[in-house]
């Protein structure tokens, strides 16, 4: 697999970071380049405002919502502008951007993994409504400095990943990760600090270099 994103990584920068796909493929490319350690091209892919791509709709052509075609450079050929399968690019805004994904039925168990590095994105936040309350995740970054702020609703467990250069740069509210109440570190892994929390808020920080 990781052949083959480096592989599609290639391709994409070849195409000018542009995208080169039709409906089935779009939905899976920021995923699959967040997923394997591309997430700042992930980035670029996502706003480049020349055509084909998200951006260019929206920085070029004023759209405020999913157009059809990726080969319009006019802004004019498109012959639906309200065509949601294009949409997916939301999708990739909550999973991997803010990092929100369920890992079972109902969000009983969830991941907050947000993408890091991730372009020249300094914050983003968002949340999601799930059958057992609000789930959220807001970060920002400043320089070598990370927080991380996840909200889990009560019946709910989520597994976090908190991007850090080690273990022992990361507090919750102030206290080591690893003394802090309701986490459980289980260790670092590329480039994150996984850690287990139940219900609540929980605000982390951390060191990236």
């Amino acid at each position: 697999p990781l052949g083959s994103a480096n592989g599609l990584a290639a391709d994409v920068v070849a195409k000018g970071d542009h995208l080169a796909t039709g409906a089935n493929g779009s939905k899976y490319i920021l995923p699959v380049l967040s997923d394997y350690g591309y997430g700042d091209l992930a980035y670029k892919v996502a706003t480049n405002p020349t055509s084909p791509g998200w951006g260019q709709w929206f920085l070029q052509c004023g759209a405020t919502t999913m157009w059809e075609s990726w080969e319009d450079s006019t802004c004019a050929a498109a012959r639906s502008h309200d065509h949601a399968f294009m949409g997916t690019v939301d999708d990739w805004f909550f999973s991997h951007v803010a990092g929100i994904q369920p890992t079972s039925p109902g969000f009983q168990t969830i991941q907050i993994k947000p993408s890091y590095p991730a372009g020249s994105l300094t914050s983003a936040s968002a949340y999601q409504a799930t059958p057992l309350g609000r789930v959220s995740s807001s970060w920002a970054s400043s320089g070598s400095q990370y927080r991380l702020t996840v909200e889990i609703p009560v019946g709910a467990q989520a597994t976090v990943f908190v991007p850090a250069a080690s273990a022992q740069s990361v507090t919750e509210s102030g206290q080591p990760a690893g003394q802090a109440t309701g986490v459980r570190v289980i260790g670092m892994q590329g480039g994150y600090l996984q850690l287990q929390v139940g219900s609540g808020t929980y605000m982390f920080k951390s060191s990236t270099s």
